[in-house]
């Protein structure tokens, strides 16, 4: 587990916010936190420092679900700047 993975949990874990801001939170925090790994997957692979070899499909597949992560990411962020729910 890395030192960024470890500080995630160590923030899911001892957040102060309660109801709807700690969902909100917590949603931020999980996709931070599938970031990380999907990164920490892909730099691995090719590097060939992985345990878990990595085919052709099994990086594209990476690739499209950061893709699909980082849109929505940023959809959530323009939502949250405008006022909207994020849901």
């Amino acid at each position: 587990m890395t030192d960024s993975i470890i500080r995630l949990i160590v923030d899911i874990i001892a957040t102060k916010y309660i109801g709807r801001l700690r969902h909100t939170y917590f949603r931020a925090k999980a996709f931070e936190l599938l970031c990380e790994v999907i990164d920490g997957l892909t730099h691995e692979a090719q590097n060939g420092d992985s345990e878990l070899p990595l085919s052709w499909r099994d990086k594209r597949l990476l690739d499209q679900a950061r893709e699909i992560i980082r849109k929505d990411c940023m959809n959530c962020r323009r939502s949250m700047r405008s006022g909207g729910s994020s849901d």
